[in-house]
């Protein structure tokens, strides 16, 4: 497991953790639901096994994002999501303040 894919798996797992806690309002693209940290384990030269390692438990859900990924509150594309982040904020601020 190389250094970028550690980092980020351990960013899903925060905001999966915020989320399910009603901590975070998660914007932007569904993630692609890798949960399972995993190595390859090379069998012959040419067949490679990728073997999960562990598995994340989250205590509030009892489960994890494997397979169905961290699904935003509100989805956009990725190219849109720090717009509709900082709409979404103001939107907030501003009723809140009502």
């Amino acid at each position: 497991m190389g250094r970028a894919r550690s980092c980020r798996d351990r960013g899903r797992a925060g905001v999966h953790r915020a989320a399910v806690r009603g901590r975070a309002v998660v914007v932007g693209e569904t993630t692609r639901g890798g949960a399972h940290p995993s190595i390859m384990v090379p069998l012959t030269e040419q067949i490679e096994l990728r073997l999960p390692v562990a598995r994340p438990i989250n205590a509030v859900t009892g489960g994890n994002w494997e397979g169905v990924g961290v699904q935003p509150d509100i989805p956009v594309a990725a190219a849109d999501a720090l717009d509709a982040a900082c709409e979404a904020a103001l939107r907030a601020r501003v009723d809140s303040a009502a």
